[in-house]
């Protein structure tokens, strides 16, 4: 095998090991977000959920505005689409 061909191979392993430590950390992200989210509802009241939802619902809206023009997986989208509405629902579900 060449030095090039085991340099290419180096460089795809180590690119493979960033993106899952990227992906590793995203995830992470998203489960301390989704929970802190969970706890926090059980301490507002239906009202404070009520706008936090409707705040949130503007914000995601001009977010999905600005990605739509980005060059994005088809999904990145669904997932995004998909947790927005799973927060949105944990806001909906107040004591």
């Amino acid at each position: 095998m060449s030095d090039e061909f085991l340099r290419s191979m180096e460089l795809l392993v180590k690119d493979a090991e960033e993106t899952a430590d990227i992906a590793a950390r995203l995830g992470a992200q998203v489960v301390a977000l989704t929970v802190c989210v969970d706890a926090m509802r059980g301490e507002l009241l239906s009202m404070q959920c009520l706008e936090a939802s409707r705040q949130f619902r503007a914000a995601i809206e001009d977010v999905m505005a600005i990605l739509d023009d980005q060059l994005l997986p088809r999904e990145f989208h669904a997932e995004l689409l998909d947790k927005t509405n799973d927060l949105i629902s944990l806001l909906a579900h107040v004591r």
